[in-house]
């Protein structure tokens, strides 16, 4: 195993902590962790298994946008005032993705009916 497999692992690995601290490093540690999967991958022409670690780079910066907003943009925001986490509402959830993108989707019919 290489440094660079190592140091991959240990990003990874603590962007999995961090994420289930609510910690908005998770972003920054997800985003290098596969950037090294990545080029591990690539140096190995596992061509397949670095594609997918694009994805993950490019995910985890809409998370880092969506957490960290710009002024006039929404935030996500999951704390109440007591400091307590909410529950993800789903059935607002697609039902904003609905309304947002003028799209209603077959299988959420059972959200909206």
């Amino acid at each position: 195993m290489s440094l660079l497999e190592i140091a991959a692992n240990l990003l990874a690995g603590a962007s999995i902590l961090l994420a289930g601290r609510n910690s908005v490093h998770t972003w920054w540690t997800g985003i290098v962790g596969c950037g090294l999967f990545a080029l591990v991958f690539l140096d190995s022409r596992l061509y397949a298994d670095a594609v997918p670690q694009a994805f993950f780079v490019i995910t985890s910066i809409v998370g880092l946008m969506r957490w960290c907003p710009a002024k006039g943009r929404e935030s996500i925001d999951r704390f109440a005032l007591d400091g307590s986490i909410q529950p993800f509402d789903w059935k607002a959830f697609f039902l904003r993705i609905a309304q947002r993108y003028r799209v209603l989707w077959g299988d959420s019919l059972a959200f909206v009916a």
